[in-house]
């Protein structure tokens, strides 16, 4: 179901789906690639989107992406520590 869901064309139903630890890894990487700025924001909060990801969502041409990339980031980073 959270395969379908993720194709949603509910930009808020595709956002909860991106931050769902049970989506399968192809559909969250579709989903940080999301035409919808809050779809990308939203996969950040996503444990399993990979630290190279959230690089790129780093440098999202809007700022709430990019804030939420680099959060995402530090949040990860200081976890590992």
């Amino acid at each position: 179901i959270l395969i379908e869901l993720s194709k949603d064309e509910n930009w808020l139903v595709r956002g909860s789906v991106a931050r769902n630890p049970n989506l399968p890894f192809q559909q969250l990487i579709q989903l940080s690639k999301d035409n919808h700025d809050s779809v990308r924001a939203h996969s950040t909060l996503n444990h399993q989107l990979p630290l190279e990801v959230l690089l790129e969502l780093s440098n999202d041409k809007y700022e709430f992406v990019r804030n939420q990339a680099k959060l995402a980031r530090i949040n990860r980073i200081s976890l590992l520590k």
